[in-house]
């Protein structure tokens, strides 16, 4: 996880002073998470890979910059397996996400990182992303006949 934390602070200092607007969204001072496989301007977007470590985009993503617009306070980038793609959220950049309640049994992946910093209180909302048959439907992923006991998703189980 990479932290955000002088960032993150000086923006929440900067809105406590300024108020509430009349206006704010429901997103508005909320500690949220950004996975580190979408563009967040100055910081990289390494996708879990160590050649991607020095690789920032130009600018924000699209879920990036609707957060920030809706006053969403981002706090941290999490972790991904390599090109976002196993059940487990681990690369060799950054190490094994654990899961904060049991450590012998993955948060998930790929957005394990984002499940396990909700869970553990580090931040309210996580942006996750999925690829392949479970990226319109998150409900499928938690009710897979081969394996009961655990999620591929960093949900809990139903």
């Amino acid at each position: 996880m990479t932290h955000l934390i002088d960032e993150a602070v000086d923006l929440a200092a900067t809105m406590d002073a300024k108020g509430i607007p009349d206006d704010a969204s429901a997103l508005y001072g909320v500690p949220v998470t950004v996975k580190v496989n979408v563009d967040m301007a100055g910081y990289p977007n390494t996708n879990g890979i160590p050649a991607f470590k020095e690789m920032t985009g130009d600018g924000d993503a699209p879920v990036v910059a609707n957060l920030k617009s809706s006053g969403a306070v981002i706090i941290a980038r999490t972790n991904t397996p390599e090109f976002s793609l196993r059940w487990s959220t681990s690369n060799p950049l950054h190490g094994v996400s654990l899961n904060p309640w049991d450590t012998a049994v993955t948060p998930g992946g790929s957005s394990g990182a984002a499940a396990a910093c909700v869970a553990s209180g580090i931040g309210a909302i996580a942006h996750g992303n999925d690829l392949g048959p479970y990226a319109i439907l998150r409900i499928a992923a938690v009710s897979q006949p081969f394996a009961p006991q655990w999620c591929a998703c960093g949900l809990a189980r139903l």
